[in-house]
Formats: structure tokens, C-alpha cells, sequence
């Protein structure tokens, strides 16, 4: 991690019984948030790779 980012976890747990015996649940959840950089990103018109997966 780099000093100017926040990274926030949560875990989340419940218990679960829709029409059988309780069952637990637990979820973990990861947000990170970064700092932006000073000069402006330019947004790319098109880019090869996306849907590379789904062909």
C-alpha cells in the first residue's frame, strides 16, 4: 500500500435459514481508495483487450 491511500475492510456474518436448518454466512469486503494523481488521466477511445475474456 502507498501512505496516501485508505484501505478499509469489513467482515459481515449473518445467519441464513430460508426453509432448511440456519446456516452461517460470512462476507468480507475490501474498499480501497486512491489517491488521484496530479496531472489528469486521459480516458482511452477504445482498447483491444476488453471482452478479451467473453470470446
Amino acid at each position: 500500500t502507498f501512505p496516501e491511500n485508505v484501505l478499509a475492510k469489513s467482515n459481515y456474518t449473518t445467519t441464513i435459514s430460508e426453509g432448511g436448518p440456519s446456516v452461517p454466512l460470512s462476507i468480507g469486503v475490501t474498499t480501497n481508495i486512491v489517491l488521484l494523481s496530479k496531472e489528469p488521466l486521459h480516458p482511452k477511445k477504445a482498447d483491444r483487450r476488453i471482452g478479451y475474456f467473453s470470446r
